[in-house]
């Protein structure tokens, strides 16, 4: 894929932008693109700005990229920690959940990075400690909500809350991987097919 902007871009004036302008751009970039294709050049170029402003901002490819999943990953991740605490946590957790995957065009650039840096994490310790820690916090706060529903007989006092969370957000990335993969007309299908397996354990059918 062509990862050239277009000749009028090209011609653009080289113009100031801060951090968060620059994290933007690397995002879109790592979502059309992928991570491996990500250099300086080419999101100084995206940018329209020098490679100096970028490296003013960012020591390095590494820098830059911890500052994506800092900004933009991470925060979704953590979405739904009051969610154990909402007063019909099971419509909650369903509603949180289904727009959280990759639906729409938002939602899919979100996957799109989230799982390219998932890979990259896979090979570097750093960031893989920082996925296992929100990853962690995730887990945690399913396990409080499973353990609220088990209290109010929402589900089966045998449930394993550990289990079942870990579960929940194994499930997840796997449904979303594959409505990446899936063709448009069976994107939905497949969402769907993964937010009714939600609702059985969730006693929503």
């Amino acid at each position: 894929m062509d990862v050239k902007t277009s000749d009028n871009a090209s011609r653009n004036a080289t113009r100031r932008i801060g951090s968060a302008g620059l994290i933007e751009v690397a995002y879109d970039f790592i979502a059309a693109h992928g991570l491996d294709r990500l250099t300086f050049r080419h999101i100084a170029r995206h940018a329209h700005c020098s490679l100096g402003t970028l490296t003013y901002h960012f020591t390095s490819r590494e820098d830059l990229i911890s500052a994506v999943l800092s900004d933009k990953i991470l925060p979704a991740m953590q979405q739904g920690a009051l969610l154990p605490h909402h007063p019909k946590p099971s419509i909650a957790l369903l509603d949180n959940i289904k727009r959280g995957l990759p639906y729409d065009e938002t939602m899919r650039d979100h996957w799109r990075v989230r799982l390219e840096l998932m890979g990259f994490a896979a090979q570097n310790p750093i960031f893989r400690s920082r996925f296992r820690q929100a990853e962690a916090a995730r887990t945690a706060y399913l396990e409080k909500l499973f353990s609220r529903l088990k209290s109010l007989g929402k589900i089966s006092a045998e449930t394993d809350v550990s289990k079942r969370a870990t579960q929940t957000i194994q499930f997840e990335t796997g449904a979303a991987l594959s409505m990446l993969n899936a063709k448009d007309i069976d994107r939905v299908a497949t969402g769907d097919a993964f937010m009714d397996w939600l609702k059985s354990i969730l006693d929503l059918d």
